[in-house]
Order: C-alpha cells, then sequence, then structure tokens
C-alpha cells in the first residue's frame, strides 16, 4: 500500500474527473454511493508494472496515448488500466473523524480503512487507494476485484452457498475480522451486501467502513448499520 499523505497532496491539486472516468453505478447506501471506475493515466503506484509491461508487448505504442474517448469507450491499451470504485460520501451524514498517526485526523471511514490497510495488508480486506477531501463530500478511490459481485447477489441468482463455498467463505470472513481487529478497527456492518465475492476464485472481500469504529473496552451507545436492520436488532 503506498502512502496515502504523500499521493494525496499531490493529486488533490486536480480533479478527480482529470484522474478518473466514472462508470456506471454500482450501488447506493445510507452512506453514499459507489460507481464503476477507471484510471485514465498510466502507471498507477499500485500497478508501477503495467508501463513497461505494455510496452514490451506493444513497442511502437505510446503509453501516454492510453486515452478514453468522449464517448466513453476504452481504446486498446485501457484494457491494462486500473479498475475501481469511485465512493462519494456526504459530509453530512459523516461528520466524525478520527486521529491517525502521521496523517492527523481524518474521515471515519479513511480513517479505519488506513487503520487496516497498514502492513501487513490482508488479502481478504478491500483496499482504500487514494481520496479527496471537498467542500460537500468525501471521494474514495477503492479497489475493484473483477469480475465479483456482492455476496447477497450472488446468493439470489445461484441458491445457497453448499457447504464447501460456505465453509471457504466463512474461513476468509473470519481472517479479515480478525485483521481488523489486531488493527483496532470494528467493521459493524458485516452483511451479505458488504462481501465481495470472486465470481472465478470464490476469494471474499470485506468492505464499507462507514458504520465502522475503533475497538474498544467500554460498551457501544448507537446500533450501527441501515435503520431497516437496527429496528430487527431490537426485535
Amino acid at each position: 500500500m503506498f502512502s496515502l499523505s504523500l499521493f494525496s497532496s499531490f493529486l488533490v491539486l486536480f480533479c478527480v474527473a482529470d484522474l478518473y472516468l466514472k462508470g456506471p453505478l454500482l450501488g447506493r447506501g445510507g452512506f453514499g454511493s459507489v460507481f464503476a471506475g477507471m484510471r485514465r493515466s498510466d502507471g498507477l503506484p499500485v500497478r508501477d508494472f503495467l508501463p513497461s509491461f505494455v510496452q514490451t508487448c506493444f513497442r511502437n505504442v505510446a503509453v501516454s496515448k492510453c486515452h478514453v474517448s468522449q464517448s466513453g469507450r476504452c481504446d486498446l491499451l485501457c484494457f491494462f488500466c486500473l479498475q475501481v470504485a469511485i465512493k462519494y460520501v456526504s459530509k453530512d451524514r459523516t461528520p466524525e473523524r478520527l486521529k491517525v498517526d502521521g496523517l492527523g485526523r481524518l474521515p471515519l471511514e479513511v480513517a479505519l480503512m488506513t487503520r487496516v490497510a497498514s502492513a501487513p495488508a490482508c488479502p481478504s480486506v478491500l483496499q482504500l487507494l487514494d481520496w479527496f477531501d471537498r467542500p460537500r463530500r468525501y471521494i474514495l478511490i477503492l479497489e475493484r476485484p473483477d469480475p465479483c459481485q456482492d455476496l447477497q447477489s450472488f446468493c439470489e441468482e445461484n441458491g445457497c452457498l453448499d457447504e464447501r463455498l460456505a465453509k471457504k467463505v466463512l474461513v476468509q470472513l473470519i481472517a479479515a475480522l480478525k485483521h481488523c481487529e489486531s488493527r483496532g478497527v470494528l467493521h459493524r456492518d458485516v452483511k451479505p451486501e458488504n462481501l465481495l465475492i470472486s465470481t472465478e476464485s470464490q476469494d471474499i472481500k470485506l468492505l464499507d467502513f462507514g458504520c465502522g469504529d475503533l475497538l474498544k473496552r467500554s460498551a457501544y451507545k448507537y446500533f450501527a448499520g441501515e435503520f431497516e436492520l437496527q429496528k430487527e436488532t431490537f426485535c
């Protein structure tokens, strides 16, 4: 994981639209909306091997010309661009900030994901790649595995998980939660919609720390998650 402070301070000078192509809506929740996205330029820190790889395969093509047309159709080289998820979070819904060593006070979800991403990272937790602070909202650039879907949709399309797959999912989920615990983070909103599953490998990733909190010994004084699920908690 690259340094968020270093790259955020540099990239914040630019408009997000100049850096990323926003695609279709992936999902909408109580705290914001998530869109598919693609890095417009080459050479992301998390994929710094791509430019040299592309140059090796396409020796007569300039990597810098890997652009996206106005119609939204990708040129050939965009096949190698990093696929991301772009999450917009309203500041009205997330006023809380947490202190992170060396980075100051960060928005709650950013702070929790930064703590969880500290090395060694867990492959079963979705990674925060970058974030931007805008007047009315935060913009989070997230890892987007492909092909995948949330576990809820996966079960609706394929039926209940068989014992083998259920065991594989639970083992990965437990590993993800133990990793979060080791970083002092409590997710507080674990549900099928917040688990991505690869349709090829059945590997999972835990996402959406918007309802999370720091792990503490004292009692939590409010319920987290969607309102409908909160009501069920009282029943």
